[in-house]
């Protein structure tokens, strides 16, 4: 017996309830005379009188088995029954409801809110509804039909929503019905309707059970997830009432698609807890519906049997399967295994990478990662094109340069294209109206498309195929895929509500896979693509306008509300497409990406215009390589530039540089006074002009994307090398991306900074040693050419004497000038000594600076008599960082010469082989430097000669505001109780009592701990073999120097007079005018460009 014959029988074998049994019957007639209604105002949709209740009460009897309904209680029977009828009486609507929606002042808000996301159609349909008025006015002849229909559409989709709230309060209101329940009953009965219409999860929300009717016990969750369930089992044929149909307006899309659903039914069998399903489709449209519907009973069953042991009144009931589910397009069954699947994406992956890559401000980052993944397919492609071609497994670099070189593979088969544009998605069309439309952004390449195994990794039905990574392993560094970070999808779909990828294998026939928004349903859809297809992938994304915003956009309040968004999301497309491509200012134009493996171009509409424009063209890197490669590199020389090009196959690298050599050149007279002076006359350089026009901008690109931009300027321009002379960019092909790069792969990665400094330093050592034997080799050189080679010879200890032997006439009549000599006269070293001459550099103190030193630092350092000795101004140079020479400091001291007192810099032209070594300065200027530790926040100071082994680049912070600049330094934090300590005993007496009585102290705490592993790990980095005693040694040494310059009485008036200025707030604006001038010894070669000294080596 079913749930109704049960309930009569038990009543009737109990007069007592037999008043029960009229309620009972009389709410069952009275709901479904209410029923009868809903066809009214529900005219499009499936039949939700009271066969769609006696279908629902028949499958749940099916469902749970004519023994197991024995398990239920009558009370759980009542409830399921009364369920069944009135769950949908929200549906049942009265005029006086349609007229309150019409009459409120919002409504037009309130029905353009009722829309859910994607349904084009009833959007357009609303908007046509609200302009009606409009067209009266404007005396356009009205269409009263089509005004007609768009009304009773508009009402089936608002009143839709929400009437799972409106029968609960139906039930709550009318206890002339309901109330045989009791007041508890009809609440229960009025929640579990009103569940009906959430996620089946919810029915946790419920107790597992309570007091019954009859002496006997509900339980509310097993009630509400049958009525959940068996709501979505009401799906079998003839669900429409034709005759309806035919006295209706036409069906809407979606009306029309949920029609056909259930026609397409073909074995439908609900028994004994087990569901079958088994369908044939029409169209994919169809089959995208059956399949979201299938997926919803999917899905609570498959919550229903994980959570069945809280749920079920009985173990003996058996928990719902939907065992078979069978879906077909056009009778064929090759992707039913698809038909459950869905994409996922791990939220809280996506969140970290989208926060790393800061995501949430570029969802333009969709279009790059596109093409990489459009590249990386293509790559693989070559390279198995390649392997067929000579049948090598271990393919190089150079095989597949040398088939494209012999034309034996051709790289117009390889192109990618992308292009975007509006569409009327039913038609796929593009149109030209004020209709919104569905804007696609495609991109298509010639690779090696997605197989069956691929698809399955891509959605998770099992791991990445063994067969590509094997084949990647054998693929040559220089072209392999770029590695994945795993936005690609989480990327696209921030702006996509479902992404098409037309794809076809060597292997495989072309097949079409929809993936929709995983914010939404996440399913995948497969189905054979009967179309003409080559070998790759098309990749179409449908913007979602509802992912878009008003920031988004960057337009103001009067564009965002009279343009159509479809328009305002081809502008967005455009200009970021456009931003990938091309770039008008300068320093941003270095910047671009103009190459890559293989030609790209993207072309799309802007706004309104009628013509596709082309946006992005990127030229293929491989076509001048395959040219260029067996010569590893080219060299022109171009209006005084040294324009040079590197393909690095060792390093997997292309390095491009502009060697700027655009210098002042001065054709001197030897036969005039000043000449003969200075021992200089023929050709002289001290300036090189505009060298901040970089061409190239010391860029970073990783597989021809921009990885970082400037990078470590200051270290090129500081670091002597002329290294500020030399605008490069190199372009990385080797390791994977999550290595070199962070995240939003718009920095190099922090672990690979240094391997990345050594690489750039080792290319430019390459191009200048190249540079150096195309001087020797070519009789026509520039001056300019010849004496950046020359001085790069010296630097390198490069063929120095040959490149001399060769050029001897030339170079014997070159010096460098731009020094002064104390008269203020300018000077000029010849070429050939100025590599042997060592340079002074003297700043003149005020008598207030003099005065305040102590006495004794006059003592430290003497300057023998010298013709060339000369002053300077700070304030008076002109030009400094014009002068062709970098200086490194290898000297600090305080000096007095010919009665007037110098803070003196002693400096060499570069660093030199052999030369690079911490400045020897003086006691008083380490003394300072160590006061700034104790008495103020400052973590290093300055390495001095003889403790090179401690010396760590300086890296931000107060000291150093680039990380790589040239100034080493020397950790020094010291515990903050040993700090407190030497500053009272500093504040006290101005000196400190045996302060190496410390020392011990000093090296039990953490913070030396600290210092020594910091020290310890930087050399490790750096490939140094260095044993941590060494390194332990050098720095109680050094620290118990520092500690023997606190016990120096001598300084004690002078920490004294300025204690102040060691304790206040370190300001850096305000350090670089101080009295003291800290920071002056940190950018010396800031400083000592014209005002040199030379004294005798």
């Amino acid at each position: 017996m079913g749930f109704q014959e049960n309930i009569k029988a038990y009543c009737e074998n109990n007069i007592s309830y037999s008043h029960y049994l009229t309620r009972f019957d009389s709410a069952i007639i009275e709901t479904r005379n209410r029923l009868k209604t809903i066809p009214f105002y529900f005219r499009h949709f499936s039949r939700h009188d009271e066969t769609h209740s006696e279908l629902i009460i028949q499958y749940l009897e099916m469902l749970i088995g004519e023994k197991c309904i024995g398990y239920l209680s009558v009370s759980d029977q009542v409830i399921l029954v009364l369920a069944a009828y009135s769950h949908d009486v929200g549906m049942a609507l009265e005029h006086d409801q349609i007229e309150e929606l019409f009459k409120s002042p919002d409504y037009a808000d309130k029905l353009r809110n009722s829309i859910p996301a994607g349904y084009k159609d009833l959007d357009k349909i609303v908007d046509e509804m609200l302009q009606f008025p409009k067209s009266v006015e404007s005396f356009d002849k009205p269409d009263v039909l089509k005004l007609y229909s768009d009304v009773s559409i508009v009402i089936e989709n608002f009143f839709r929503k929400g009437h799972a709230d409106r029968s609960a309060q139906f039930i709550s209101t009318h206890a002339d019905i309901f109330g045989f329940l009791g007041i508890r009953g009809a609440k229960l009965l009025a929640k579990i309707c009103a569940s009906h219409d959430m996620s089946i999860e919810r029915i946790m929300d419920f107790p597992f059970e309570e007091n019954g009717f009859f002496g006997d016990y509900l339980h509310p969750r097993f009630l509400a997830g049958m009525l959940c369930l068996g709501d979505l089992l009401d799906l079998d044929t003839d669900r429409f009432d034709e005759a309806i149909l035919r006295a209706s307006s036409k069906m809407p899309i979606l009306s029309l698609l949920h029609k056909r659903k259930h026609e397409s039914i073909e074995h439908y069998l609900v028994k004994d807890g087990i569901i079958k399903i088994w369908a044939d489709c029409s169209d994919d449209n169809v089959y995208h519906t059956l399949c979201e519907w299938t997926g919803w009973i999917k899905d609570a069953c498959s919550f229903l049997v994980i959570n069945w042991d809280e749920i079920t009144p009985d173990e003996r009931i058996l928990p719902p399967r939907l065992k078979e589910n069978k879906i077909l397009i056009g009778g064929n069954d090759k992707w039913v295994g698809y038909a459950d699947s869905k994409i996922h994406i791990d939220v809280d992956k996506a969140v970290k990478l989208f926060e790393g890559a800061n995501l949430y401000k570029g969802k333009h980052t969709f279009i790059r990662e596109l093409i990489q993944n459009a590249i990386d397919a293509t790559l693989i492609q070559l390279c198995d094109d390649a392997n067929g071609l000579i049948n090598k497994k271990n393919l190089a670099t150079e095989d597949i340069l040398g088939l494209i070189n012999d034309k034996r593979l051709l790289l117009d088969n390889y192109s990618i294209t992308g292009r975007f544009y509006a569409v009327d998605e039913d038609s796929q069309e593009n149109i030209d109206s004020e209709d919104e439309k569905t804007v696609i952004f495609e991109i298509e390449d010639h690779g090696t498309g997605i197989s069956k195994s691929e698809l399955d990794s891509i959605i998770g039905l099992k791991g990445k195929s063994s067969a590509l990574i094997e084949k990647m392993a054998y693929m040559p560094v220089f072209f392999k895929p770029a590695g994945a970070f795993g936005i690609g999808l989480q990327s696209v779909f921030q702006v996509a509500s479902k992404v098409i990828f037309i794809t076809k294998t060597d292997d495989e026939k072309a097949k079409k896979i929809t993936m929709m928004d995983p914010s939404s349903t996440g399913a995948v859809y497969v189905e054979d693509y009967k179309r003409r297809m080559h070998r790759g992938t098309k990749v179409m994304v449908y913007m979602d306008p509802g992912k878009f915003t008003q920031t988004d956009f960057g337009c103001s309040d009067y564009i965002y509300q009279t343009t159509a968004i479809h328009k305002m999301i081809l502008t967005w497309l455009f200009q970021h497409a456009y931003n990938l491509g091309k770039e008008e200012a300068p320093g941003f134009e270095a910047r671009r990406q103009t190459e890559d493996y293989f030609d790209t171009k993207i072309s799309g509409f802007l706004g309104d215009e009628d013509n596709e424009r082309e946006v992005l063209v990127r030229k293929s890197i491989l076509s001048d390589m395959a040219s260029n490669y067996s010569n590893d590199h080219a060299i022109t020389i171009n209006n005084g530039y040294f324009e040079y090009k590197y393909y690095d196959l060792e390093k997997n690298c292309i390095f491009t540089a502009n060697f700027l050599s655009d210098l002042d050149e001065e054709i001197k007279d030897k036969t005039s006074d000043k000449a003969e002076k200075d021992n200089s006359g023929g050709i002289s350089f001290g300036r090189c002009k505009d060298w901040h026009n970089y061409k190239y901008g010391h860029n970073i690109f990783y597989r021809n994307v921009l990885a970082q931009g400037d990078f470590l300027h200051d270290r090129w321009e500081e670091n002597t090398k002329i290294g500020r002379l030399v605008d490069f960019k190199i372009n990385l092909f080797s390791d994977d991306a999550d290595k070199i790069l962070n995240v939003g792969r718009n920095q190099i990665s922090e672990n690979y900074h240094d391997t990345m400094v050594k690489l750039v330093e080792h290319e430019i050592a390459i191009m200048f040693k190249k540079m150096i034997d195309y001087c020797i080799d070519n009789q026509s050189i520039s001056n300019r050419i010849l004496f950046l080679a020359f001085v790069q010879s010296n630097i390198l200890e490069y063929k120095t004497d040959i490149l001399y032997e060769k050029k001897k006439d030339i170079i014997d009549k070159m010096s460098v000038n731009n020094y002064y000599n104390i008269e203020g006269e300018e000077i000029s070293i010849p070429l050939n000594k100025f590599f042997d001459s060592k340079l002074i550099l003297l700043k003149k103190l005020s008598d207030e600076e003099s005065k305040n030193l102590p006495e004794c630092v006059w003592n430290e350092k003497i300057i023998e008599n010298s013709e060339r000795v000369c002053t300077y101004d700070i304030s008076k140079i002109k030009n400094s960082d014009e002068h062709i020479i970098e200086h490194y400091l290898v000297g600090e001291y305080y000096v007095e010469y010919n009665s007037v007192k110098y803070l003196a810099y002693e400096v060499i032209p570069y660093r030199l082989k052999g030369n690079v070594k911490a400045a020897l300065r003086s006691d008083f200027i380490r003394y300072r430097e160590f006061l700034y530790v104790i008495l103020n926040d400052i973590r290093c100071v300055l390495a001095s000669k003889g403790y090179e082994i401690l010396e760590t680049p300086l890296s931000g912070g107060i000291i150093g505001s680039h990380r790589g600049n040239s100034n080493n330094a020397v950790e020094m934090m010291l515990d903050s109780n040993i700090k407190e300590k030497l500053s009272m005993m500093l504040r006290m007496h101005g000196y400190v009592p045996e302060a190496n009585r410390f020392i011990i102290e000093i090296i039990a705490s953490e913070k030396y701990k600290k210092n020594i592993d910091f020290i310890k790990k930087y050399h490790e980095r750096m490939g140094h073999d260095i044993d941590e005693s060494n390194i332990k040694n050098s720095y109680k040494s050094f620290l118990s120097g520092l500690l023997l310059l606190l016990e120096k009485i001598d300084y004690k008036e002078y920490l004294q007079n300025n204690l102040s200025a060691f304790t206040m707030d370190i300001v850096r604006g305000g350090w670089t005018h101080s009295e003291f001038d800290y920071f002056s010894r940190y950018h010396i070669r800031r400083f000592c460009k014209e005002a040199m000294i030379i004294e005798g080596k």
